[in-house]
């Protein structure tokens, strides 16, 4: 069986449990669909979504001792680090903030250092690491979290963002021993860093943001002063002036500082629950498009939006490769985007983006 025939098997069953988990709320049925297989990524994807769905739907199953104790059973057992048990910490992470250390948290971390390989996991392992250092008690990380030795020692082998993760840590424990030993690893240039490495644009200013910090330290010697630091950041970006200083004074939110861009135009398209700007009618390809809610438009550009992993369709024009797009600020799903079309006549959409039309507002713009 081929790679995409194996894969539409894995998210089917995949799906098919995580309907099951969410229909019933029955623990037992979860348990009993196990059957032993704990590395299981259908499996563990499955139990992960379950868990966040009820975790924000703030589900009375929640506080069930059940559902504690078989999660702590779990993960007390040997899982290789895969997408599941990622997702399955995650949650772990907001559902039982004070019992990480029971549910066996540092040796799952400690183990990502050696084991995590895919470039996915790698960022997906680092992202998680951030959730932990910005939501745990700061006497309760040590007992869960990697050393400063250990991150340092597998710098090079884990997803550039770790540098964020260790400059936290010298905010944290106002660290100045691990400051000089990350000024060493940058060795250039806070622009020439940044170009070396695959920053996204969110990490790029939390990165920032955090040196910012540290220079307000004065036990802190940070290789990069306030206005080399602003500087550097206006010759990388490739941002006007003032969308920049938008970008600096956004304010802070519990899920970080967000980045908004805003593409202009006359006629604006912006997400109907919070208003934030999308794209325009410049960027329209048609209006002749279906959604699950109805109408819907075809844009070759949008912006201010996320995107889930890719999946498998199958449509009216036949069968698509997907990623779900979702609202940057309020997480509001809009519509997808299309990775791959499998028929020549419908290659034209690949890269372009799917709004459904009653989750978006047109309005006058500038």
């Amino acid at each position: 069986m081929n790679e995409p025939s194996l894969r539409r098997l894995e998210f089917d069953r995949e799906n098919m449990l995580y309907e099951l988990y969410i229909s019933s709320n029955d623990l037992s049925l979860i348990e009993s669909k196990r059957q032993n297989q704990s590395d299981d990524i259908s499996w563990l994807m499955a139990f992960g979504r379950y868990l966040k769905t009820i975790r924000m739907n703030s589900h009375p199953i929640c506080s069930n001792r059940g559902l504690y104790e078989f999660i702590k059973h779990l993960l007390n057992e040997n899982h290789r680090m895969n997408r599941g048990l990622l997702l399955i910490l995650k949650q772990c992470v907001f559902l039982y903030p004070d019992k990480l250390l029971d549910l066996s948290f540092q040796r799952h971390l400690k183990c990502g250092l050696s084991t995590v390989l895919d470039a996915y996991l790698k960022y997906k392992y680092v992202r998680l690491l951030g959730l932990i250092i910005n939501d745990i008690d700061e006497n309760f990380l040590n007992k869960i979290f990697p050393s400063s030795e250990n991150l340092l020692e597998n710098y090079h082998q884990l997803d550039p963002s770790i540098i964020i993760i260790l400059e936290k840590i010298v905010l944290v424990h106002s660290d100045s021993n691990l400051q000089l030993s990350i000024n060493r690893i940058y060795n250039k240039t806070l622009v020439e860093y940044l170009k070396s490495n695959d920053f996204d644009d969110d990490e790029i200013i939390d990165l920032c943001y955090i040196l910012f910090q540290i220079n307000l330290n004065k036990n802190l010697h940070c290789l990069f002063n306030m206005s080399n630091i602003f500087i550097d950041l206006l010759n990388y970006i490739d941002y006007d002036t003032d969308t920049m200083m938008n970008w600096l004074l956004t304010p802070e939110t519990d899920m970080g500082r967000i980045f908004l861009e805003h593409l202009g135009g006359q006629r604006i398209f912006s997400c109907a629950h919070c208003d934030t700007p999308l794209t325009n009618r410049n960027e329209l390809v048609s209006t002749r498009f279906t959604g699950s809610t109805g109408r819907a438009f075809l844009f070759s550009r949008i912006v201010n939006t996320k995107q889930s992993l890719v999946q498998e369709r199958m449509m009216l024009t036949g069968r698509h490769f997907v990623r779900d797009i979702s609202c940057k600020k309020c997480d509001t799903k809009l519509g997808w985007m299309y990775e791959f079309a499998t028929e020549d006549s419908q290659r034209y959409k690949e890269g372009r983006v799917i709004l459904e039309r009653a989750l978006i507002n047109e309005t006058v713009g500038f």
